[in-house]
């Protein structure tokens, strides 16, 4: 019965300025974590990750940033999901700023250096434009695709080894994965009306794809 009472244009109106400033703070985030400006880096990720994050972004050859996420990949999402919605609002009113946004969103899901939500990401702007893009935006989006995969993504070296050992058949994020799927579908295949509920004893606990801790 609310539904009734909204104010359609001023909801839209608030929804596209949480988007936009949301985003534009995202970015900020993740530039101010990339480039570690004055050690502001590694403050925003004492705030919004764990201690083994910022342990591992001051040592290792790999700086993931987590951006406003528990983790790289949690904040990959958050920038995934900005990244749709930016996405709808530019394919809908052209508007430069959304562009830009678009731009930013996609430079801080590299910074994270998640594979799975990179290729998620380059999915959903592929299928967007190639049923609502013009001729011209799909050639962009082409050209603008190889420019990264060819001179950008190589300066992501978890990103670009973990692809490499994916075409290998030698990634054990990937082999952990389909290891997985068979599992669930030998469960499947011996219960398929009932189903196992929760059955917390016969799963493992996967942590951030790689870590594996036993129940």
């Amino acid at each position: 019965m609310m539904v009734s009472y909204v104010n359609v244009q001023s909801f839209e109106k608030r929804f596209r300025s949480i988007i936009n400033y949301g985003s534009a703070f995202l970015i900020f985030v993740g530039v101010v974590q990339y480039l570690n400006i004055f050690n502001l880096g590694a403050i925003f990720l004492r705030i919004y990750g764990e201690e083994h994050h910022v342990d591992t972004f001051l040592t290792a050859e790999t700086k993931r940033q987590i951006l406003t996420g528990g983790g790289p990949n949690d904040g990959a999402i958050i920038a995934l999901v900005l990244f749709v919605f930016n996405l709808i609002l530019f394919l809908k009113e052209k508007s430069k700023v959304n562009l830009y946004l678009l731009i930013g969103l996609l430079a801080c899901i590299l910074f994270t250096s998640s594979r799975t939500v990179l290729l998620a990401t380059v999915f959903v702007l592929g299928l967007a434009l190639l049923k609502h893009g013009t001729f011209v935006m799909k050639i962009f989006f082409i050209s603008i695709s190889c420019a990264v995969f060819i001179y950008i993504l190589p300066n992501f070296i978890y990103i670009y080894h973990g692809f490499q050992l994916a075409l290998e058949v030698n990634n054990n994020s990937v082999l952990y994965r389909f290891e997985k799927w068979r599992e669930a579908i030998n469960l499947f295949q011996q219960s398929p009306l009932f189903g196992w509920g929760i059955a917390k004893s016969i799963h493992n606990t996967v942590v951030d794809g790689c870590l594996l801790y036993t129940s």
